[in-house]
C-alpha cells in the first residue's frame, strides 16, 4: 500500500488475477449463496458465477464487485 492509501498498480493487478478466489472465499465466508451475493454485488448470477470460475472480468462487472468487498471490510 503506498503511503497516501491507495494501491498500487501491482496490488491492484494481484486482486485482478485473484479475484475469483477472493470472491468465492468472501462469499463462502459471509455464508452467501451464489444468488444472495449477486443480488448484493447487483450483478446477475450467470455473471457472478462466470467470475468465480476466472472468466469475465470486464471492468463493468469487476468495479461492482471491488465494491462489495470493500464494503465487507475485506482488504
Amino acid at each position: 500500500m503506498s503511503t497516501r492509501g491507495l494501491t498500487s498498480y501491482a496490488e491492484l493487478a494481484e486482486v485482478l488475477s485473484n479475484l475469483q478466489i477472493i470472491c468465492r472465499e468472501t462469499r463462502r465466508v459471509r455464508g452467501l449463496s451464489l444468488r444472495e451475493a449477486a443480488e448484493q454485488i447487483g450483478i446477475g448470477f450467470n455473471t457472478l458465477t462466470r467470475i468465480e470460475q476466472g472468466a469475465d472480468a470486464v471492468m463493468s462487472n469487476v468495479i461492482p464487485v471491488l465494491r462489495w468487498l470493500h464494503a465487507g471490510g475485506t482488504p
